[in-house]
């Protein structure tokens, strides 16, 4: 056998390992967006509560049929995926997704200045209001493509060809109760998705929930805050409305979403958002990573609302 040929398999099995065979093992990490200091629209304790597991419990691989010569690709679809040893650019999983999952949707709840506090615990009782929900799906599907060569598919990916794709989707549905009287107050249901095809230069993470339920946070989150009732008496109610008619609204939307909003310094929270603000002047600064940050002097009279559509301006390098 010449050395010529002797590189070239070398290389193919190389490539092979490198994309199924030496994955690195996945933890789940999550980060809240950072903690909002105001007044709790609702003044009580919310108990999160792990998710009731609700997925399908079947998974198949099929990654070996990519060496069948017809095939055009090996694939892998997963309903439990944290059960898997190995994934398409990673390898086993730690992760418990009621669990974990649960842990980060209460600590973006406690972030979130809605209520006095939020924590996860295995005990609804524990709070005055109980948040739990059920984890419809954690579906994961992922190929390797072979190009209907078998194995010598793999000498495609090392001269620029795909060397598959992944995809992530999360679904949860949510229910907050009285821990006392076991009314519901505010149901919701998230699904998020997340897809890529990659090459064997670059395969990127195949592991995207921890982003998928920071997207559904954000949409949980503004739904709390627009549809929560405010638990409070109708006295307080109506003080309330008094106060307000000394201040007006300021609803920022940026493109792209996402932007973290500080109002004289202070963080508000992400876009799109809503705020409550005294009539006068007040210093409106936006921050997204990849873009430019954003200052503007906004003026509010009493009992106004004011929107801020902005286009935010990638920096120099940064993509859209």
């Amino acid at each position: 056998m010449d050395k010529k040929r002797v590189v070239i398999i070398v290389l193919g099995i190389a490539a092979l390992l490198i994309m199924t065979g030496c994955a690195s093992q996945r933890v789940w990490t999550y980060t809240a967006d950072p903690s909002v200091r105001t007044e709790p629209l609702v003044n009580k304790s919310v108990a999160v509560t792990p998710l009731a597991d609700k997925r399908e419990n079947v998974n198949h691989s099929m990654i070996g049929l990519m060496y069948i010569p017809v095939m055009p690709f090996g694939w892998m679809t997963l309903n439990t995926p944290e059960g898997g040893q190995q994934h398409i650019t990673s390898g086993l999983w730690l992760f418990r997704p009621n669990e974990d999952i649960a842990k980060g949707i209460a600590e973006e709840i406690n972030n979130s200045g809605i209520f006095k506090e939020a924590f996860f615990t295995n005990r609804a009782s524990e709070g005055e209001l109980n948040l739990r929900g059920n984890l419809t799906s954690t579906y994961y599907h992922g190929k390797l493509f072979s190009y209907c060569i078998s194995s010598f598919g793999v000498y495609l990916w090392l001269i620029g060809f795909p060397a598959g794709s992944y995809k992530n989707n999360l679904e949860i549905s949510f229910e907050l109760v009285e821990s006392s009287t076991g009314k519901v107050l505010w149901t919701a249901t998230y699904k998020k998705d997340f897809g890529k095809v990659f090459w064997m230069y670059a395969p990127g993470a195949d592991f995207r929930y921890d982003q998928l339920l920071k997207d559904i946070m954000r949409d949980a989150i503004q739904s709390l805050k627009r549809d929560l009732p405010s638990g409070k008496s109708s006295q307080e109610q109506t003080q309330q409305k008094e106060a307000s008619k000394d201040s007006g609204i300021i609803s920022i939307t940026t493109d792209p979403h996402g932007a973290k909003v500080f109002i004289d310094g202070e963080y508000k929270g992400q876009t799109p958002t809503e705020v409550s603000l005294s009539s006068g002047t007040h210093q409106i600064f936006l921050q997204r990573q990849l873009y430019k940050p954003y200052n503007e002097s906004v003026s509010i009279e009493k009992g106004q609302t004011r929107t801020l559509n902005i286009k935010m301006s990638p920096e120099a390098g940064g993509q859209r």
